[in-house]
């Protein structure tokens, strides 16, 4: 009986942790949270990032379905000081070579409110450009790329910059007025 209760003292003790084993399970955990959390802040930027740069695709591509929605041009303006992207859709002259019935159910839908994309603290356009030839080219007249009816567009080109160091470049085709990202760092 005695050394059976001798055995059964020497099976308790060992299914416990020592301090020894516990402070290492610690050390370990440490050093790996060490290097985790750094990958996961860039990780997290780079998300950032690429949702913003995904934002600004859908702004540039609700201009386009706009513009073939409405049957008018839409116009997509950057303001370099607020650092905002506004797609608006003018309303389109009345047709004159039309019925007035026709007059009137082409007036019938109202046009959209200006849609305005604020990209925030950490994002910046560093180069925004219109591929029109005909457009003012002054420091004070903003920059626009204007949709037309047809899906097409004037064409342009912007740079996206994060305060990470992220970057990439968004052109628009004036053919189709698609937009791509064409570089990406």
């Amino acid at each position: 009986m005695r050394c059976l209760l001798h055995t059964a003292r020497r099976s308790e003790a060992r299914a416990a942790f020592t301090l020894i084993e516990m402070l290492v399970v610690i050390v370990i955990m440490a050093v790996f949270a060490s290097v985790a959390v750094p990958q996961y802040s860039r990780m997290l930027a780079r998300a950032n990032f690429d949702t913003a740069v995904q934002s600004i695709l859908a702004t540039l591509q609700t201009a386009r379905d706009a513009a073939i929605r409405y049957g008018t041009d839409s116009v997509v303006t950057f303001d370099a000081q607020s650092q905002t992207l506004t797609v608006s859709v003018p309303s389109p002259a009345p047709a004159t070579d039309a019925p007035i019935v026709m007059q009137d159910e082409a007036a019938s839908e109202p046009l959209p409110e200006p849609r305005v994309l604020n990209l925030g603290e950490n994002i910046t356009i560093t180069n925004f450009e219109s591929f029109d030839t005909s457009a003012p080219t002054s420091s004070n007249t903003p920059v626009a790329i204007q949709y037309h009816d047809d899906g097409s567009s004037t064409g342009g080109r912007l740079v996206i910059v994060s305060a990470e160091g992220y970057a990439a470049a968004v052109e628009v085709a004036p053919a189709t007025g698609t937009a791509r990202v064409t570089d990406e760092r």
